[in-house]
């Protein structure tokens, strides 16, 4: 899939695999910190409600993703700024996120199954939850997120790139 992006009077064309990049040079920003989650990405999940009015719960499959994606960010402690990756407490933020998910055998989807939206919410929880990279996800000025099935080759993952603006 070719995209062009456009900024002033520079168009640069790009593939869907040198997007990020081209994206981080047009937004100007400093580049500051890129994180992989080697997990096969799933979508966020609504909390159910479990019967007799107990409490709420995730689905196991999403529970056990964001449980697992932990290990792979930076540990921080919530009541302590200073154990985070981030240089500064409150700066508006840029995020590229990929996700290369896993395709299964028998499908004959083109492109992976699950809103867009719910996979940048796991992604963008998992990494608040960390405590060791930002304060909250609304420091998120603006986003850019791409879905795909990993290649035969590729393993799959979550990649993001956060940009400090």
């Amino acid at each position: 899939m070719m995209t062009h992006l456009r900024r002033a009077t520079t168009t640069v064309l790009v593939t869907s695999k040198d997007q990020f990049d081209a994206f981080v040079e047009m937004v100007g920003g400093k580049y500051t910190l890129a994180l992989t989650i080697p997990l096969n990405p799933v979508p966020a999940a609504r909390a159910r409600i479990s019967r007799y009015g107990r409490g709420a719960y995730y689905p196991k499959t999403y529970a056990n993703w964001k449980r697992q994606a932990q290990l792979y960010l930076p540990q921080g402690v919530k009541e302590d700024l200073d154990t985070r990756v981030w240089p500064a407490k409150r700066q508006h933020l840029v995020v590229c996120t990929e996700f290369i998910i896993k395709k299964a055998r028998t499908s004959k989807l083109t492109t992976p199954k699950g809103d867009l939206d719910n996979y940048t919410k796991a992604a963008w929880d998992a990494v608040t939850k960390s405590y060791g990279v930002w304060n909250d996800d609304d420091q998120v000025v603006l986003g850019l997120e791409h879905k795909r099935f990993a290649t035969e080759e590729e393993e799959p993952r979550t990649e993001l790139l956060i940009i400090e603006i």
